[in-house]
């Protein structure tokens, strides 16, 4: 198959409504959010994370088959390698949305075509055909968007003053301090 060909056939992969709300808006989001966002720490910690979690995808991925139906079951890995990360190694939650993308993407890439070659013995042009068949409903619209809620939230709780408080200091601090309020003191026995 020629490279003309092959742009043909992906052109009219992304025309598609389902890969129009899959794949591309997705991909745009992500695009802009990377350009939006500022670059946080080093690069290392996070294009471990990455790889790591792209690995993790493309090792815990299955394909199951119902009827003519066939789809990709994966686990988001660099969602799961981002929940385990030290706070001072996660990256900003645009960055997050943008990994995670690209890390799902590239694991359903790379699942498709391992399944076209086992299957068929050879790739073929149009092996991208099921990325992001599912639409709205693909793990590739929702998961980036998780992913990225997550590492907001878990953000703010973590800047919240009370954050790294144990429950039995707070509840020493909020006893004296009401006792303090009421004007009771306390007196030490000489």
């Amino acid at each position: 198959m020629s490279p003309t060909d092959l742009f043909v056939e992906f052109s009219s992969y992304l025309q598609q409504p389902a890969t129009l709300r899959a794949v591309a808006l997705p991909a745009l989001v992500a695009l802009w959010l990377w350009r939006r966002s500022r670059r946080c720490g080093e690069r290392q910690p996070h294009a471990q994370a990455f790889i790591l979690g792209t690995a993790l995808s493309i090792l815990f991925s299955v394909w199951v088959e119902r009827g003519d139906e066939l789809s990709l079951h994966m686990l988001p890995g660099y969602f799961v390698a981002i929940v385990f990360a030290p706070a001072r190694y996660r990256p900003s939650a645009a960055r997050v949305y943008a990994l995670t993308f690209l890390s799902l993407l590239t694991a359903d890439v790379i699942c498709a075509a391992q399944y076209f070659f086992f299957q068929v013995g050879h790739l073929p042009a149009d092996f991208f055909r099921g990325v992001g068949g599912a639409g709205f409903g693909d793990a590739l619209f929702w998961v980036p968007a998780f992913a990225a809620l997550y590492v907001h939230v878990l953000a703010r709780i973590e800047a919240h003053p009370l954050a790294h408080t144990s429950l039995f200091s707070l509840h020493r601090t909020l006893s004296s301090e009401s006792h303090a309020a009421a004007g009771f003191t306390r007196s030490r026995r000489v």
